[in-house]
């Protein structure tokens, strides 16, 4: 009985996976990400016992030999997965830590900035009432690209929006950038979400997966937000208070967002989502100004 059921599910898993037409040898990073893909939709389906290496094969619509051609056990495809979901884009602090530690008379001389800001400012302040959401009723339908692939120019206009200033600091606009912008739209990804779901779910089985997603997602995070909030105390653009002290008060919001979404039914909308970037904004703006 066991292996015929496991036979309905591998053929179910078959039907279920996208046609392939004629054999093409595929380069192998290409391979392995079809097989992490297929793998965190199987565990996301079944658990990781639940998961067979004949399920995620055929999700991922190759052989099972094809799979262990790659990986020699699902523990290394769960390794190989939980390295891959782990990569908080951080690269964007390098860029944050540039554009804070410019010049105050090149940031004076480049308006791009403040006209973007205050065509934020002038956006958040027009009216909300009941006309104004229902003429935008028929683009709240919660969906993966509406939800989470908004431009990233909307999001960082949004997120700035919170500003009282014709300008606000370059310390401060460098870490809305990062925190609302980037690190908050990879918080909310359908991939990162899936991958904290399964965190949870095998958190017995695999302690050392949450102690590794504290380290490279938490951890890392706070250090590189923490060397933005210093450089800003040292040019006198960020106030030294409790957030320069303990930078992991301004990541928490990612985290809990990110738990928001795992334990919602249905994704956000863009309206909820836009909603809350400002007030994260906002909450970064009062800890350090």
């Amino acid at each position: 009985m066991r292996n015929r059921n496991g036979n309905e599910r591998a053929a179910k898993a078959r039907d279920e996976a996208p046609a392939r037409s004629a054999r093409c040898r595929l380069p192998a990073d290409v391979r392995i990400h079809q097989i992490l893909d297929a793998a965190l939709a199987e565990f996301s389906a079944s658990g990781f016992v639940g998961a067979r290496i004949d399920d995620i094969a055929a999700r991922a619509g190759m052989s099972k030999g094809g799979v262990y051609t790659h990986f020699g056990s699902k523990d290394e495809i769960f390794e190989a997965l939980l390295e891959r979901s782990l990569m908080p884009p951080l690269p964007g602090a390098s860029k944050a830590a540039l554009a804070a530690r410019r010049p105050k008379g090149a940031r004076k001389a480049n308006g791009a900035n403040v006209d973007r800001a205050a065509r934020a400012r002038n956006s958040a302040s027009a009216p909300s009432g009941v006309d104004a959401r229902d003429a935008h009723d028929a683009h709240d339908a919660p969906s993966e690209s509406d939800a989470r692939c908004a431009p990233r120019s909307s999001i960082t206009a949004n997120a700035r929006a919170a500003s009282s200033e014709s300008e606000a600091p370059a310390a401060l606009a460098a870490l809305v950038d990062l925190l609302a912008g980037d690190l908050y739209t990879w918080s909310t990804s359908e991939p990162v979400i899936a991958m904290l779901r399964l965190l949870v779910a095998e958190s017995r089985r695999a302690p050392h997966a949450v102690e590794r997603w504290q380290k490279q997602v938490e951890h890392a995070v706070a250090t590189a937000v923490g060397r933005l909030v210093r450089q800003g105390v040292d040019a006198g653009e960020l106030r030294a208070g409790i957030a320069a002290r303990t930078p992991l008060l301004l990541v928490a919001p990612l985290t809990q967002a990110c738990l928001r979404q795992a334990l919602r039914a249905a994704p956000a909308t863009r309206r909820e989502l836009a909603a809350s970037r400002r007030d994260y904004a906002r909450f970064i703006e009062e800890l350090l100004t």
